[in-house]
């Protein structure tokens, strides 16, 4: 077993991962079926989206997290003049592992949307009229997992 000094130990129990996305994808030419366009969006593909995950392990077999997830307003069609507003979310995860002689485990909660937001996942154009799916407002995951034999 390799040893760490302080400093290692204590970059190890925290750990921040921020990602971002930024997309500008605009047609400068779209014929369709609704029409001629130049200048628009593309459908479905919001500006920005971010993402940021905090992680702290207390002790060696615990891990907790919390999470943010922002994304800008996209457009439904190319007419881009109806759209779905941009959201931002607050996620919570929770792990205790353990190990014995002849197994292993881990015990997990995870906590999605803890603010209970109301959006919209998923547009797309639909001639009837369904173009907005909603997402779920809050999700809870748990798991147990175990494993038998000599690690």
């Amino acid at each position: 077993m390799q040893s760490m000094n302080a400093a290692q130990v204590a970059e190890n129990r925290r750990m921040a991962n921020p990602d971002y996305t930024y997309s500008n994808f605009k047609y400068t030419y779209v014929e369709s079926l609704f029409g001629t366009y130049s200048n628009v969006y593309m459908p479905n593909s919001p500006t920005s989206q971010l993402c940021l995950d905090l992680q702290a392990t207390p002790m060696t077999n615990l891990v907790f997290g919390l999470g943010v997830a922002l994304q800008t307003r996209s457009y439904v069609d190319a007419t881009n003049l109806t759209w779905a507003g941009g959201y931002t979310l607050l996620n919570a995860r929770a792990a205790y592992t353990w190990r014995g002689r002849w197994h292993r485990g881990e015990v997990s909660l995870a906590l999605l949307n803890l603010t209970g937001k109301e959006y919209i996942a998923l547009t797309e154009p639909d001639p009837d009229g369904n173009s907005y799916q909603p997402a779920p407002t809050r999700q809870v995951f748990a798991s147990v997992r175990l494993s038998l034999g000599p690690d």
